[in-house]
């Protein structure tokens, strides 16, 4: 069975009534509604309203390993609510401490996940370039960064690198978005708020 994020974007309470994980909130008529979470097809939830959880549900959602994150008004993350790990030997953290303090490992796993990174941008513009041929170079030009990541030797270069390749993806947005996007000048607003 497949799972999917669920996303609150009103105000209300999560509660647990029997076995059941219940949303309830006011809608525009001012009636209360009782909305059912189906737990068993949530992968995690994403509270962007003024949320209040009671314990119980809290519990029963931990129980089924559905972590709840909450957002404030503005969209910005506050916090979790994490499920405990089900692995508590601490083997992955041993390894993940392994890797962090073997530079040569750690090297490594940067590399892939940049290398990763740029792969999915390169898979997005792939798809917008069947319809918009002027993409071609951009997609040489991210080629080309991931070409150039095995010749380097320092996280840092690695970094350099992904930075380029991003802001050459991100320069090409107004060659495939419907509408001209100004991304300098979208930073700037965003900033004055």
């Amino acid at each position: 069975m497949t799972k999917v994020n669920f996303f609150i974007l009103k105000n209300g309470i999560i509660q647990r009534k029997h076995n059941t994980i219940y949303f309830t909130y006011k809608n525009e008529k001012n009636e209360i509604v009782n909305k059912i979470l189906p737990i068993e097809k949530i992968y995690s939830i994403y509270a962007h309203g003024r949320i209040t959880i009671k314990s119980g549900a809290l519990s029963y959602l931990m129980q089924y390993g559905v972590p709840v994150h909450f957002f404030n008004k503005f969209g910005f993350y506050e916090g979790s609510f994490w499920p405990r790990e089900t692995l508590v030997s601490g083997e992955l953290l041993v390894k993940q401490v392994e890797h962090y303090l073997n530079y040569e490992k750690r090297f490594e796993l940067a590399k892939e996940f940049v290398k990763g990174s740029l792969k999915n941008i390169l898979v997005n513009l792939q798809y917008y370039q069947s319809s918009h041929n002027e993409l071609l170079e951009t997609i040489n030009e991210i080629k080309n960064n991931i070409l150039l990541l095995d010749q380097q030797n320092s996280i840092q270069q690695l970094m350099a690198i992904e930075g380029n390749a991003r802001e050459i993806y991100y320069n090409s947005w107004n060659k495939f978005l419907p509408e001209k996007l100004d991304l300098k000048k979208e930073v700037e607003d965003h900033q004055k708020i």
